[in-house]
């Protein structure tokens, strides 16, 4: 439902409408703050959903890093995966990332087998185990693409409950 404002055209009137449109406006701003806030909040929770259902929980690290913030002076909302290799399990690698490679990795600019290792793969050692693995990459768990979706069909939803009644 819209908001109308009356205006009679008097001085008191003209005063009275202003008074009400910054009354809307105060409305529709914090209205866009929770909103991008409840998307933020939200953003978190699936991105650490998506981690777990395509299996990425190694070590615990990945989905422990997945954070965001909201700036309600700009009016911006970020969810990001602090984890150093969180672009690697999002876009993929080696020659097995690029057969089940990231829906974007072209258009983001992802290179697939960059040191042209082919089918020959490469070895890494593991911190973790303190042993030598031998790979041909990984193919890509595109939990923040997937993020990303899911909060495209949520924030209609959203904006309806927080934007009703202004």
């Amino acid at each position: 439902m819209a908001r109308i404002i009356r205006v009679d055209l008097t001085p008191d009137g003209i005063d009275q409408a202003l008074t009400e449109l910054r009354k809307f406006k105060f409305d529709f701003l914090k209205a866009c703050n929770q909103m991008i806030e409840k998307l933020v909040i939200e953003g978190i929770g699936q991105a650490k959903m998506h981690i777990m259902a395509y299996g990425a929980m190694d070590t615990g690290e990945l989905v422990n890093s997945v954070d965001g913030f909201f700036n309600p002076g700009t009016r911006k909302g970020i969810v990001y995966a602090n984890a150093g290799y969180a672009a690697f399990v999002e876009y993929g690698t080696g020659v097995v990332g690029a057969g089940a490679s990231h829906p974007d990795a072209r258009k983001d600019g992802w290179a697939y087998d960059v040191n042209n290792h082919g089918e020959k793969g490469w070895v890494y050692h593991s911190d973790r185990d303190g042993n030598f693995h031998w790979t041909m990459g990984m193919p890509s768990r595109p939990f923040m693409y997937a993020t990303a979706q899911r909060l495209r069909d949520k924030a209609p939803g959203f904006a309806e409950d927080l934007f009703r009644g202004l």
